[in-house]
């Protein structure tokens, strides 16, 4: 099995609810914000598209939600889960059950 396959495998291990606490901090580590989330991940039968959804919940009261689809044929790269909304962004998952987002290219500010 290719890199390509084995990321999108262990990507369906992921296909539940998630939910946690994002803190987004300023590049001196100042807390910039932070929030309450809901990441769902759910699949066809096949599992070969899979649609993610993030829904984010504010101290005050304000609800936003974004959903995006991936595909094996055009989300899984060698180089890990290409993420629709970011062209340097990639999802990580492993045999072990873990998993991260991460940007694979810096750009300025």
């Amino acid at each position: 099995m290719d890199a390509k396959e084995r990321n999108w495998n262990y990507c369906t291990n992921h296909l539940l609810n998630w939910h946690g606490i994002w803190t987004r901090y300023t590049p001196v580590g100042d807390v910039k914000e932070s929030f309450q989330s809901l990441r769902s991940f759910k699949s066809n039968l096949e599992k070969t598209k899979i649609v993610h959804t993030n829904t984010y919940s504010y101290a005050n009261g304000e609800n936003k939600q974004e959903s995006w689809e991936f595909n094996f044929l055009s989300n899984s790269l060698d180089n890990g889960l290409f993420h629709p909304s970011r062209e340097t962004m990639r999802g990580y998952f492993f045999a072990s059950g873990h998993a991260t987002w991460a940007t694979v290219k810096l750009k300025p500010n």
